[in-house]
């Protein structure tokens, strides 16, 4: 199945294109220029540099968030185009979850950024410890995260509940309140957002891995878990996941979640 990933989600964004679980190949360039101005120009060169077209594709896959309003907007827009044109599914894969399946914690798989692996998926980690949650976090700048829990099932990634946006110290403060008998990852692109909240002596110990911010290749991968799944969704159905919501239903929301996924 050749497969092509776009991440549209920041300035970091990236598109890459694999064949089931190689990667074949990668553009990643943290640029101001907009993605409605390069978006296309980057996928002819990435596509055209391997020999294969638009039409060749069996399966796009895309962040649908969250991230940048107007950055994830031009890409589900070009892969809505795209699999309308060319009657190809597509698999929407959250941001979170793309950092999240990078954590040391999920074994085995493609190595992004290399094309190596063990020729087994990424997500069929074995469960070693059912008490234990990833916690992946992405900058939503004005003094916030997005964050998100994530835990390992024999079938691999299984979110919590959905993501979050707040402050830094408020998410912790409430992921401790909920988890605090779990081992915590921490999984993040940008470990600054982290370095002096997990300060704090009830995360004293808890892993914070570097995660690549080159997301594209992980979202490959991710997509062809989904679809093999069976869980596509076709132009029509393709939405965004912009999270951003109002402080109050945000914090009524990720308690409620939490809750239900430490009960």
């Amino acid at each position: 199945m050749l497969i092509l990933a776009i991440d549209t989600s920041s300035v970091s964004g990236s598109i890459a294109v694999a064949r089931d679980a190689n990667l074949l190949g990668v553009i990643s360039a943290r640029s101001q220029e907009g993605f409605s101005t390069r978006l296309f120009r980057e996928v002819e060169s990435l596509t055209g540099e391997l020999g294969v077209s638009l039409d060749d594709i069996d399966l796009y896959v895309v962040n649908a968030g969250p991230g940048s309003f107007t950055g994830l907007r031009v890409g589900l827009t070009a892969v809505k185009a795209w699999a309308e044109a060319y009657q190809r599914p597509i698999a929407a894969v959250s941001g979170l979850a793309a950092v999240a399946v990078q954590s040391r914690a999920m074994l085995g798989g493609m190595r992004a950024g290399t094309g190596e692996g063990t020729g087994e998926s990424l997500l069929q980690a074995t469960v070693e410890d059912v008490r234990q949650i990833i916690v992946p976090v992405l900058d939503a700048r004005r003094g916030q995260v997005y964050g998100g829990i994530y835990r390992r099932t024999a079938d691999g990634l299984e979110a919590c509940g959905e993501g979050c946006v707040m402050a830094a110290t408020e998410f912790l403060s409430e992921l401790h309140k909920r988890f605090s008998r779990f081992e915590t990852t921490f999984v993040t692109p940008n470990p600054e957002l982290l370095r002096t909240p997990l300060a704090q002596p009830e995360f004293f110990g808890s892993p914070l891995e570097v995660a690549s911010p080159v997301l594209a290749p992980w979202i490959a991968e991710l997509g062809l878990a989904e679809a093999r799944r069976g869980a596509c969704v076709d132009a029509l159905q393709l939405e965004a996941n912009y999270i951003r919501r109002a402080d109050a239903e945000l914090g009524a929301k990720l308690n409620a979640e939490l809750h239900g996924a430490s009960s």
